[in-house]
Parts: structure tokens; C-alpha cells; sequence
């Protein structure tokens, strides 16, 4: 297999990874948000009798915490599968143009994915853009992703509605 070749496969495998990660962050922001509006849709002595208030509290920010760590850890691995996919295009251009040093395709581990041996010029080009995402403000790390801001946007604003909807009913 040409080396080309063996980056479009990888490239392909990691773009199919990315697309289930992204497929769980929706459903676990669907089913977050719809647990949310079964909460907010309560009557209002729901939220009066003190002992299911309390209960339905602590459920919610339990699942919560539960679905924002969750969320953090698919877009952690949503972000390292595009890492791949972005570095191995960039690979492919240069070595569609050039065949590539076979010092550049040694196999070397890669820290990001432990017991997985990736060609030199693949490491080194994960290390470079992890160092370059390391220099980037919070500021344009935030704004770099739309999919993030809408996925946290959304479960803040929930959580907004819910706190409104719970003073409505007790005050």
C-alpha cells in the first residue's frame, strides 16, 4: 500500500469516528434537553411540595453534571479524530505532489494514542497542531466551534428556563 493510500484509509476511519462521536453528542443534548422540558412543563404544585422539588433538584443536576462531563469527553475525542483527519489530508496533498522520505514513514507512537504506532511525518504533524491549538486563546478555542457553542448555548438556556420556571412556582 502506498503511503498516500494508507493515510486515505486512515483518514476515512477517523472521519467515520468522528461522525459517531458527534452523533452521541447530539442524542445525549436530546435527551438532556427533553428531560429538562418534562421538568419545566410540571405543574406548579409539582414545584411547591418541598420534598419532590428537592428530589427533582438533585436528579437534574446530577444528570447534569453527568451529561456536561459526557459532552466534554466526546468533544475531546471529536477533536482529536479531527486532528487526524485534518493532518492526514495535509499529509496526503504533500505526498500526492511528492513521494514522501521513508524516514518520514518509520513507524514512532504517537502519546495521543497509546499502543498505536503512526508513520514519523503523521506524529509530527499531530505534534505541530496540537502545540499551534496549545497557543490559541480560550476566546478563539470557544469560538472555533459552533457545534460546542450551540451544544452548551442550549443547555445553558434550559437550565436558565428551569430555574425561571422553579422561582415561578415557589414565589
Amino acid at each position: 500500500m502506498t503511503p498516500d493510500k494508507f493515510l486515505l484509509e486512515y483518514w476515512k476511519e477517523y472521519r467515520a469516528y468522528m461522525a459517531s462521536k458527534e452523533h452521541l453528542i447530539e442524542i445525549a443534548t436530546t435527551l438532556y434537553l427533553a428531560f429538562v422540558s418534562a421538568l419545566i412543563l410540571r405543574d406548579d404544585a409539582f414545584w411547591v411540595d418541598r420534598n419532590r422539588r428537592w428530589f427533582a433538584v438533585a436528579v437534574w443536576i446530577l444528570t447534569t453534571l453527568l451529561t456536561v462531563g459526557f459532552a466534554r469527553s466526546q468533544f475531546r475525542y471529536w477533536s482529536n479524530a479531527a486532528r487526524i483527519c485534518n493532518a492526514s489530508q495535509s499529509l496526503m496533498a504533500r505526498w500526492f505532489a511528492k513521494t514522501p522520505d521513508d524516514a518520514d514513514l518509520v513507524p514512532v507512537s504517537e502519546p495521543s494514542f497509546p499502543d498505536v504506532d503512526v508513520p514519523k511525518a503523521l506524529a509530527d504533524e499531530l505534534r505541530r497542531r496540537r502545540e499551534r491549538w496549545n497557543n490559541l486563546s480560550r476566546c478563539r478555542r470557544v469560538c472555533g466551534s459552533p457545534f460546542e457553542i450551540a451544544v452548551y448555548g442550549l443547555g445553558l438556556l434550559w437550565i436558565i428556563a428551569l430555574g425561571i420556571r422553579i422561582w415561578a412556582a415557589v414565589c
